[in-house]
């Protein structure tokens, strides 16, 4: 059964919202154009449009939600304390489909919409510690990047301190490094000072 909801939420992640709507609508390809990542960021910039950048984040959003919530229908709860529960393995794995999604050669996304979906369902009190970090992040650096890496930065701490258990946790430790690993060029060019408001 895990391994099921794993391959599922995999495959449900790996469909990214920012190329299906780029093909769609006749826009540039995200990942030729600005900063190279299929994300609602860089569809705001190569668009120009915050409908293309609202649909793109609304759509990754809503399959991190969706992979969580069919885990919960078909999976419910775990069977042992020993066994991750099959929601925070939908969890992890829709995230991980969406930035190297087996569909376009690996390349995907940096997370972080798919994180807040999964996380609106499977602990909203998580998203809720995760938005307000993003929030201050932001109005500290005006920098989407920074505020990005703060959230993921704070995921597991925020993940223990919500008593969700082991797997939580031990999610929040894997997909807070993703973010940041995905996120490393930015952070090196905040470090120098380069880095644009998106």
């Amino acid at each position: 059964m895990l391994l099921g909801v794993a391959l599922g939420s995999y495959l449900i992640g790996a469909v990214n919202s920012a190329l299906i709507i780029s093909r769609a609508c006749g826009l540039p390809d995200p990942r030729t154009e600005g900063s190279g990542n299929p994300g609602a960021t860089n569809m705001l910039r190569v668009s120009k449009n915050k409908r293309w950048a609202v649909a793109t984040l609304a759509g990754d959003a809503s399959k991190g939600a969706l992979a969580v919530a069919l885990a919960l229908y078909v999976a419910g709860e775990p069977l042992s304390p020993a066994w991750p529960s099959p929601a925070v393995v939908a969890g992890v794995m829709v995230v991980i489909g969406h930035v190297w999604p087996v569909y376009y050669r690996f390349r995907g996304g940096k997370g972080v919409a798919t994180l807040a979906g999964m996380m609106a369902v499977l602990n909203p009190v998580l998203l809720a510690m995760g938005l307000a970090t993003w929030l201050l992040g932001y109005a500290l650096y005006r920098r989407v990047s920074a505020a990005s890496i703060a959230v993921a930065a704070a995921l597991p701490l925020y993940a223990w301190a919500v008593h969700r258990g082991w797997d939580l946790v031990l999610a929040g430790l894997l997909l807070g490094t993703v973010v940041v690993y995905r996120h490393q060029e930015n952070l090196r060019r905040l470090l120098r000072g380069e880095e644009d408001w998106l």
